[in-house]
């Protein structure tokens, strides 16, 4: 069973290109224009923010401050995926243009 470059190219860009709703849009679109290192950064203050509360004795302060650092991470691996699967779109839909293309067009 053989498939033309066309084939692959849709079929690899129908299971990077999943369905979502308006909403997750949204908050894919906000997180992507985002650094990556603000969200590491975010949780290494958090880290240093509960230390510092529980040195100084608000130990019930500092654990509430220290359940926000895996929020904060998970957030970066969020924002990481996001930007590798628009990458990942990018690269299939210009590999589907070029596979679309005639011949000896490909070459400029």
């Amino acid at each position: 069973m053989t498939h033309s470059t066309n084939d692959r190219g849709s079929n690899l860009k129908n299971r990077i290109a999943t369905p979502e709703n308006g909403l997750s849009r949204i908050i894919d679109q906000q997180n992507s224009k985002m650094p990556a290192d603000t969200f590491m950064f975010a949780g290494l203050g958090a880290i240093g923010i509960a230390l510092a509360l529980r040195l100084s004795g608000h130990k019930d302060h500092s654990v509430f401050v220290g359940q926000w650092v895996a929020p904060f991470l998970i957030l970066g691996v969020l924002n990481k995926l996001v930007k590798v699967q628009h990458t990942l779109s990018e690269h299939v839909e210009h590999e589907t243009e070029r596979s679309n293309m005639p011949a000896d067009s490909k070459d400029i």
